[in-house]
C-alpha cells in the first residue's frame, strides 16, 4: 500500500475477498491498519448487511451523515470529495475519538438516555392517541 501511495495514489479502496458477496461487511481490522499506515483516504464501501447498517448508524450518531452513500456513485463521490480535503481529514481524525465517546454509538449512558427518550415519546404518542379515540363520540 505504501508503494501505491508513493506512486501517487490518492485513494485506496479495499475489498475483503473472504467477505466479498456475502453481505457480511468488510474486514475492519485490515481497513484500520492500512488507514493508520498511509496518508491517503482508505474507503470501505458499505453494503446491505448488518455491518453496513451499523457503520451508517455510527456515522449518523457522530454527525457524519455526509459520509454515508446510498449507492456506488454516491460512494465514489464521497471518496473523491474528501480525498481532496487532506487538512479536513487530519482535523477529523483528531476529533473522532471524542465525537464517538460523546455519542450514543460510543457512550452507553448517552445510548441509554436516547433509548429511554424514544420509549417515552412512543408512550406519550400512544397515550395521546388513545385519549383522542376515547373522547370521540360513539356512533
Amino acid at each position: 500500500m505504501k508503494r501505491a501511495v508513493s506512486l501517487g495514489s490518492g485513494e485506496i479502496v479495499l475489498n475483503s475477498i473472504d467477505a466479498d458477496g456475502t453481505k457480511a461487511g468488510f474486514d475492519l481490522v485490515i481497513t484500520r491498519r492500512i488507514s493508520e499506515s498511509v496518508g491517503v483516504p482508505v474507503v470501505a464501501r458499505l453494503g446491505h448487511g448488518s455491518a453496513s447498517r451499523i457503520a451508517a448508524g455510527v456515522l449518523s450518531s457522530i454527525g457524519l451523515n455526509d459520509w454515508i452513500g446510498d449507492d456506488a456513485a454516491a460512494y465514489t463521490d464521497i471518496a473523491v470529495k474528501f480525498a481532496a480535503m487532506p487538512a479536513h481529514l487530519t482535523a477529523l481524525r483528531s476529533e473522532l475519538p471524542a465525537r464517538v465517546a460523546a455519542s450514543a454509538a460510543g457512550n452507553p449512558s448517552v445510548y441509554t438516555r436516547s433509548v429511554e427518550d424514544a420509549y417515552r415519546g412512543f408512550w406519550k404518542r400512544y397515550c395521546e392517541s388513545s385519549e383522542s379515540e376515547s373522547a370521540s363520540p360513539q356512533r
